[in-house]
């Protein structure tokens, strides 16, 4: 039985980087009524040898737009993990809608028929291969959803008031 990528990719991305976005928001009203610093919040982490709360976002938003690509065979974007020390709120919040307009360029049927293609992709400084369907379901959504549930955790670590609305990007 094949499988076609698309759903598992720009759909379950697309509605992950709603709730990203729902959470940046949570994060700004927080900080705004609490009087802290912008750059305080976004350097919050769950553990001192963890990501702190931007490089969440951006690891979210890289995996979002780069699982399709190589799935694809087209230019990977450039990774914005390390690309911008230190980013606002501003950005990230433009960081999560390119990420989301990049994905839905994307049709279900250029996904079709590419999920035992070869994907090799770099895993530290080392690469691997798997087939699209087992680097899209083993790897790049357990990263993703890995990197957002962290940035939820680390929010409601620091006393955000968040529920599963929150996350599934839904208004209160």
């Amino acid at each position: 039985m094949t499988t076609n990528l698309f759903e598992p990719t720009v759909g379950v991305f697309g509605r992950g980087l709603n709730g990203l976005e729902t959470l940046k928001d949570k994060a700004v009203s927080f900080a705004a009524s609490n009087n802290l610093e912008e750059m305080d919040v976004l350097n919050w982490r769950l553990y001192p040898d963890m990501f702190p709360l931007y490089q969440q976002f951006q690891i979210v938003c890289d995996f979002a737009q780069q699982a399709p690509a190589r799935i694809l065979g087209v230019d990977v974007p450039e990774a914005l993990l390390f690309a911008v020390e230190n980013p606002g709120f501003e950005e990230l919040g433009k960081n999560i809608n390119d990420a989301r307009n990049y994905i839905t360029q994307f049709t279900a049927e250029q996904f079709e028929g590419r999920e035992d293609l070869p994907i090799t992709f770099p895993i530290g400084e080392n690469e691997m291969t798997l087939p699209a369907k087992q680097y899209l379901l083993g790897f790049a959504t357990q990263n993703y959803f890995f990197h957002l549930v962290t940035t939820y955790n680390i929010l409601r670590n620091k006393g955000v008031v968040l529920g599963k609305r929150a996350y599934f990007g839904q208004p209160d």
